[in-house]
């Protein structure tokens, strides 16, 4: 009797300490972990860098046309974070799974020249987003560089890798392919719109202040002077490929001027005087045309992981929130989570029961 009491004690140990240990991952997919240690490395990697939680505020905002809500990394109490960013996040990861099997089901591999490239991507992918955003008024500090650089070299890693596989999948699909060979294909076939066009650009409130100032230009008064104060004047350099605006003045000539043209949906109209044109080069052109090839297989893409979401066996750690496979694969946090599902950066990680 003694012996089964002592045995009955030990088993509830074991069982106690099974209560109270936290899961080794925040979440599986098809079998697969996502650590979580990962999560936890990442979240305290980004509650770090002001100008990466910059960035990825940007980069919403212009994934939402102009419109985008503030998510914190931290949360309320001391050494916390926010549920519904850490859910964010999580659903990120969940996704660089489906990415990575998706992958492999199409015995797809990855590279050191792929990821070496996928470096790149991200690079110019975070500089861009942040330059697009300033144009709107959300200032970051910094550049894609100088961003990665400040941040710890593992959670870049981890990044770049899943820039990299999704490269990969992206160019599996017919005609997104990045090879030497589909580059060159591409420059032949498209070299009006790789051209660098260097122009001013006057932003008008109507299309009758535009025409006013379009046709003070023709009667020979430079374009800055015309546009006065009934206009904003800049200037720059891009080919068609990156400006979408650009390909409306493809046959207005060097030193000519554009009729008024409605600027994206802001209700104002530009004119557009064309400074130079120089012509494209393949080796110049290279990163434009990969990002436009990969670009041209997103929408297949996509589909693909939606229907691998929808069928996939995934399991989230209730702290954490629920999994929703339909529409947009993602979780949703808890309404109120209770104190116990604070998360910090040590209450996360995984605790081993002591032995005996």
């Amino acid at each position: 009797m003694k012996r089964l009491a002592v045995l009955l004690v030990a088993i509830a140990a074991v069982v106690a300490a099974a209560a109270f240990a936290v899961p080794s991952n925040a979440a599986t997919v098809n079998g697969a972990g996502v650590s979580q240690d990962t999560l936890n490395a990442d979240l305290a990697a980004i509650s770090g860098s002001t100008a990466y939680q910059c960035y990825l505020y940007a980069n919403n905002y212009v994934a939402g046309g102009g419109q985008a809500t503030y998510v914190p990394v931290t949360g309320r109490g001391q050494g916390t974070y926010n549920a519904t960013f850490v859910a964010e996040w999580l659903s990120k990861l969940i996704n660089g799974q489906f990415i990575s099997q998706l992958a492999a089901e199409r015995h797809v591999t990855v590279g050191a020249a792929d990821v070496s490239a996928a470096t790149g991507d991200l690079t110019n992918s975070i500089t861009s987003t942040i330059a697009q955003a300033s144009q709107s008024g959300v200032s970051c500090a910094g550049s894609g560089t100088s961003i990665l650089a400040a941040m710890p070299a593992s959670f870049v890693a981890r990044q770049v890798q899943m820039q990299a596989t999704a490269n990969a999948v992206l160019a599996s699909e017919p005609g997104a392919g990045i090879s030497t060979a589909d580059i060159a294909r591409y420059f032949a076939a498209h070299k009006a719109s790789l051209a660098t066009t260097c122009i001013t650009l006057v932003e008008t409130s109507s299309e009758a202040a535009a025409a006013a100032i379009r046709t003070q230009v023709l009667a020979g008064t430079p374009i800055a002077q015309a546009a006065g104060s009934n206009g904003s004047v800049s200037s720059g350099c891009a080919t068609p490929a990156q400006a979408s605006i650009l390909q409306s003045v493809a046959d207005v000539p060097v030193g000519g001027i554009s009729e008024p043209l409605p600027y994206q949906s802001s209700g104002s109209y530009v004119l557009i005087q064309i400074s130079s044109r120089t012509p494209g080069t393949i080796r110049g052109s290279a990163s434009i045309i990969r990002r436009l090839l990969l670009q041209s297989g997103e929408a297949r893409a996509a589909a693909a992981l939606a229907l691998a979401a929808r069928h996939a066996d995934v399991s989230v750690n209730p702290r954490y929130g629920t999994w929703t496979p339909k529409g947009s694969a993602s979780i949703t946090p808890p309404s109120s989570p209770p104190l116990t599902a604070l998360l910090s950066g040590t209450a996360d990680k995984p605790q081993t029961a002591a032995a005996g």
